[in-house]
């Protein structure tokens, strides 16, 4: 019997050493095999792990974390707030301490098992200020107060400290904006001490304006002013051209649609300016003439169409400054096509290349695609 106990002591002497190193290590926060914790446990000091960490219910007061975190239920940081205390959840990568990967990024990402219809992830507080996302050199997003919903990028790349603000203002926002009552009415502004504000697409696509979910304006891809539905502004430029040669300056495209759907009209005004040279051009001899000219098209659902005779509703005498004049500007138009139309300029001069530019105002009805100007 003696011989038993003194086998079992020799075999649990080390058992319980190892517990009580194990218990140690615990209280002292180091763990190289990872950490299992259970329901309501509570972790207190500085923590660092080199394996796994699952936690389930767990607050946690301080931690670092090498490896992979998994936390279920919820995750709360700073449980008891302390006056003048700013908690901290920081997360280091390497961009880039090394230098030989310069595509390194910190990803965050938010993910659910599954997607039911209506779910969303909410970032929320009660502060006024809202939430800040800064960078070193920029400011990305803000969001401002608890009645008026808006958020601001910052660029601070440029010289000052530029502000786009998009949002909207609540029924107690004091204040005005552009001569009138700020209250309820959204707003994209810049606050910034550059340039402006500058608004466009970069690719080959329209910029649209709307009211009453009806389409009242849009720029068109190549510059195009569509303003309400069945009007189109647009500027158009020729320069050098030759002397009493007549020269494209515009063309109005419609489009061939499927079927027998190809119908419909316009009308075109042209106020144009011509010149010979220009002051800008350092020239010393210049002249210039305005003209306003408008005409019709008329097309027939099968694609076949017609235009009338350019009638000029006014011509002033050529402007001039020194020895050069300016005979005669004449506009025609050339079918060159049932669908496109090339409108061309020519002006007589002196001898020398001639300029034009116009703003041409086209309104239209029927067409199924709008006529486009280029």
């Amino acid at each position: 019997m003696k011989r038993l106990i003194t086998i079992l002591m020799i075999c649990l002497i080390p058992l319980l050493s190892f517990a009580q190193d194990k218990d140690e290590g615990f209280k002292r926060g180091v763990s190289s095999g990872g950490l299992s914790a259970g329901a309501n446990e509570t972790i207190t000091g500085n923590w660092d792990f080199t394996g796994d960490i699952s936690f389930v219910n767990v607050t946690i007061v301080a931690l670092t974390v090498t490896g992979t975190a998994s936390v279920e239920s919820d995750l709360t940081i700073n449980p008891t707030a302390v006056e003048g205390e700013e908690p901290r959840f920081i997360m280091n990568f390497d961009a880039d301490s090394d230098g030989t990967l310069t595509s390194e990024s910190l990803i965050i990402s938010i993910k659910s098992a599954s997607n039911p219809a209506g779910s969303l992830v909410e970032f929320a507080t009660i502060v006024g200020g809202g939430f800040k996302f800064s960078g070193i050199n920029n400011t990305i997003i803000t969001a401002v107060t608890t009645t008026n919903s808006a958020f601001a990028g910052q660029n601070s790349n440029a010289d000052g400290a530029g502000i786009l603000s998009i949002g909207f203002s609540g029924t107690s926002r004091a204040g005005t904006l552009f001569g009138t009552n700020i209250a309820n009415w959204g707003s994209v502004v810049t606050t910034t001490d550059g340039n402006g504000l500058k608004i466009g697409a970069m690719n080959n696509s329209p910029v649209v304006f709307g009211t009453n979910d009806i389409e009242r304006m849009r720029i068109t891809a190549a510059g195009a002013i569509s303003q309400q539905t069945y009007v189109i502004r647009k500027h158009v430029a020729l320069s050098d051209a030759t002397d009493n040669n007549a020269t494209n300056m515009f063309t109005i495209t419609t489009t061939n649609e499927a079927g027998s759907a190809d119908g419909g009209a316009y009308s075109v005004t042209v106020h144009l300016m011509a010149s010979e040279a220009t002051a800008a051009s350092g020239a010393v001899n210049t002249a210039s003439v305005s003209l306003v000219a408008h005409w019709t098209r008329i097309m027939a659902s099968a694609g076949t169409g017609a235009n009338s005779a350019i009638v000029e509703m006014s011509e002033t005498a050529d402007a001039t400054e020194g020895s050069v004049a300016i005979a005669t500007v004449t506009l025609t138009v050339t079918e060159t096509s049932e669908f496109v139309q090339q409108v061309l300029l020519l002006v007589d001069t002196s001898g020398g290349t001639f300029d034009g530019f116009a703003l041409v105002e086209l309104v239209y009805s029927d067409f199924t695609t709008a006529p486009v100007i280029n």
